[in-house]
């Protein structure tokens, strides 16, 4: 009986330790994460990523499955600066399209909190996604800059959505149009970001691969209704 209790304690006390160690770890790879960036915007060859996002536009096209695997997988990291521009081009859009609905709308008035949360909602989707990603996947982690990569990429429709979210201020009718097909982009990075999470965890099997997804899925839905609840929105 006494033995068992030990067991037991010693069990919580190696679980805590574990999730000490992952908080810790997880906060060290953020911050390099973040200084990786900055030194990879400092030193952007555009036209090396000009050919480099069109070359990955086509294999997403043509077989986006293995795309995403190849990005979730990559220890080299090799498209982590073309997704850091990806991520710039969508905040520059999100920017944009708070101009023209200030332009358009002389009676309300500008609110930089408001404008600021929504700059935010892009990097937070992302940043959501990624920690959900490493705290649930416990099988195969890898580095938060090659999740990152894989998480931004697999958000690509929801960037070519926020370009078609324009024609709404052309006319009201075209929200006939753009509705529809931001909810068809919508649900094709729901599936490639499966793929993110199965290719992560590099797990062959659909079933375990499937669970492990809503339970990234779950956590990156309390995420999305604590900054709800603070005000604040994420893509």
């Amino acid at each position: 009986m006494d033995e068992n209790k030990n067991n037991e304690a010693q069990n919580n006390v190696n679980q805590k330790n574990e999730t000490q160690s992952n908080e810790k770890d997880l906060k060290k790879e953020t911050i390099e994460t973040f200084k990786a960036a900055k030194e990879h915007i400092k030193n952007i060859d555009f036209k090396g990523e000009v050919k480099t996002g069109k070359d990955l536009f086509k294999k997403l096209w043509s077989d986006p499955v293995n795309a995403i695997k190849e990005i979730s997988t990559d220890k080299e990291n090799k498209l982590f600066k073309t997704s850091i521009i990806l991520l710039v081009i969508w905040l520059i859009l999100v920017i944009i399209g708070r101009i023209i609905y200030y332009a358009q709308n002389e009676y309300v008035d500008f609110e930089f909190l408001d404008a600021f949360k929504i700059f935010l909602e892009p990097i937070l989707g992302v940043v959501a996604m990624v920690a959900a990603i490493y705290l649930i996947n416990k099988k195969s982690k890898k580095s938060i800059m090659t999740t990152t990569t894989a998480v931004i990429i697999a958000r690509v429709p929801l960037i070519i959505s926020e370009l078609i979210s324009f024609l709404i201020y052309i006319g009201n009718n075209a929200s006939y149009v753009t509705s529809p097909i931001s909810k068809l982009l919508n649900i094709i990075t729901i599936v490639l970001t499966y793929f993110v999470v199965k290719s992560s965890a590099e797990e062959e099997d659909n079933n375990k691969a499937f669970k492990l997804f809503v339970l990234v899925e779950a956590v990156y839905v309390l995420i999305y209704f604590v900054l709800r609840f603070l005000g604040i929105y994420i893509a």
